[in-house]
């Protein structure tokens, strides 16, 4: 490349294999004008019209041509852009939805010649194939009915059934798993059913529900059941965010009630 043409504001990416250049760039921070012909463009000086740089046009790229270098000979290493085989064969991994390296080989067995495949990486396809962990099984704690109660709600139904409702919300004690099921027409119906559900428990056994364990769903939190379960004295337990797992008990019903 000409020493007249500075490049300013240069970065460095020290895995890429090629030197990419800006025409917009370098015409506003070498303040050139830049002419594009068939067989390539130039870079001019505006006030003597002098070239500082060229550039020839190489199946259907933009090669900067060294001073050093003859008008048929082109620098690869300075062209704008260029793809190695290692390019190539992630170019083709993204491409065909990131099939394993040996399968690539198998394809492409000319682009693998000398390539190690144990040397190539795809960040991707890493991030996707990691396995969430385990959530283990937690020893049951003893207490008393009523104790703990979960709850979630099932819909909406694509069909109705006669009454309207297209939701049913549940409700299981966690010391005898005994399932309480209502029928919704809508989502914001669940502080009410709760209090129908607490009322319920207070007059058949005489008790009071301690704990109420929900989802993060926004019908359990709005004011109504918020305000109840505080003049009650209910401890309200709810789920981590995209956790299911912690609310799994309310997901099986041993039995129905």
């Amino acid at each position: 490349m000409s020493p007249s043409l500075t490049l300013l504001n240069v970065l460095h990416v020290p895995k890429i294999s090629c030197n990419l250049i800006s025409v917009s760039r370098i015409i506003h921070d070498c303040k050139c004008i830049a002419t594009i012909t068939f067989a390539g463009f130039e870079f001019q000086d505006p006030c003597s019209g002098k070239m500082i740089g060229n550039a020839k046009e190489v199946d259907g790229l933009y090669h900067l041509v060294s001073e050093n270098s003859s008008d048929e000979q082109v620098q690869k290493p300075r062209c704008l852009t260029t793809l190695s085989c290692e390019n190539d064969i992630m170019l083709w991994h993204y491409r065909l939805g990131h099939p394993s390296f040996n399968y690539l080989k198998y394809l492409f067995p000319n682009l693998f010649k000398n390539k190690d495949i144990s040397s190539f990486c795809c960040e991707v396809c890493e991030l996707a194939k990691h396995h969430r962990s385990v959530y283990p099984s937690l020893k049951y704690m003893p207490s008393k009915p009523f104790s703990l109660v979960h709850s979630d709600i099932w819909g909406p139904s694509r069909v109705k059934i006669a009454s309207g409702s297209k939701w049913f919300i549940t409700f299981i004690d966690d010391y005898t798993r005994v399932t309480w099921i209502y029928l919704l027409k809508e989502k914001s119906e669940a502080a009410n059913v709760f209090k129908n559900f607490h009322s319920l428990i207070n007059t058949r056994f005489h008790t009071n529900i301690q704990a109420l364990r929900t989802d993060n769903g926004r019908e359990y939190f709005n004011a109504i059941l918020g305000d109840f379960l505080k003049e009650k004295g209910i401890i309200h337990h709810a789920s981590c965010v995209d956790t299911p797992q912690q609310n799994g008990v309310v997901r099986g019903k041993i039995g129905i009630y």
